[in-house]
C-alpha cells in the first residue's frame, strides 16, 4: 500500500499531501504548500455514489480533513468496505496515531528503498524514475525527523540527484557516487551512505500492530 500510494503522476496526492498523510499527519503546516481545497458532502440520490462539492480554502485543518477523506475513500473503494475513520483523536491522541503510522511507514519504506534504490544502483535513471526514488527518500527522511519534515523535493536533471528542503529551508542532497547511493556533502563528496542511513533508522524492528 505504501509503495502504490507514492504516485508522482497523481495531481491530488502530490509530495506534500502524500508526506502529510503517510509520515507527518500531526504537522498540518506542511499543507500550506498544497493546493487549497476542502470538501462538502451533499445527500446523494444514488446511495452507492458520493455527491460532493469542492471549495477553495486556505485553512490547514480543513485541508487535513479533505485529504484524509480522500485517502480513506480510496482505501474503502479498494477494500469494498468502510472503516468510518475520521481526522480526529478517536483512536488516541493525534501524536500517538502519527508516531504509530510513522513506524509502519518507515518500516515499509526501509524495504522499498532497499529494493527500488539500493538493489538497482547499477540501473540507469531518467528523471521520471529518479523522481519516484526521491519521493521514497523524502518521505522516509520525514519519518525519521518529523519535526524537520521534508516540504519540497527537487530533481537535478544534470547530476541526477535528489534535493530535499526541510521545514526550516535546510537542504540535503542524495545521489549515486561511485556506484553507491549516499548523501552528498557541500563539497560534493559522499557522506553517509543510504545503506548506513537505513541501518541506523527507526524503528529497528518492524511494528506488529497495524494503524487503525
Amino acid at each position: 500500500m505504501v509503495d502504490a500510494s507514492i504516485d508522482t503522476e497523481n495531481v491530488l496526492f502530490d509530495f506534500c499531501t502524500t508526506n502529510f498523510l503517510m509520515a507527518v499527519p500531526d504537522e498540518t503546516d506542511i499543507l500550506s504548500n498544497t493546493a487549497a481545497f476542502s470538501i462538502r458532502e451533499e445527500p446523494a440520490k444514488d446511495p452507492e455514489k458520493v455527491n460532493a462539492e469542492y471549495e477553495i480554502t486556505q485553512d490547514l485543518t480543513e485541508k487535513a480533513i479533505f485529504f484524509f477523506y480522500l485517502m480513506t475513500y480510496f482505501i474503502d473503494y479498494i477494500r469494498g468496505s468502510s472503516n468510518d475513520l475520521t481526522y480526529t483523536t478517536d483512536h488516541g491522541t493525534l501524536k500517538d496515531i502519527a508516531n504509530e503510522r510513522r513506524d509502519h511507514v518507515a518500516s515499509a519504506l526501509n524495504g522499498i528503498i532497499g529494493r527500488r534504490i539500493i538493489d538497482t544502483v547499477g540501473d540507469e535513471d531518467d528523471v521520471a524514475s529518479l523522481t519516484l526514488k526521491c519521493y521514497y527518500l523524502g518521505i522516509y527522511l520525514s519519518t525519521q525527523s518529523p519535526e524537520l519534515y521534508i516540504k519540497e523535493v527537487n530533481i537535478d536533471s544534470t547530476s541526477l540527484t535528489c534535493i530535499f528542503i526541510d521545514k526550516n529551508n535546510n537542504q540535503k542532497r542524495y545521489g549515486k557516487i561511485d556506484a553507491t547511493w549516499s548523501e552528498i556533502n557541500s563539497d560534493d563528496q559522499p557522506g553517509e551512505s543510504l545503506v548506513q542511513l537505513l541501518q541506523r533508522g527507526y524503528p529497528q524492528n518492524p511494528p506488529t500492530r497495524a494503524t487503525p
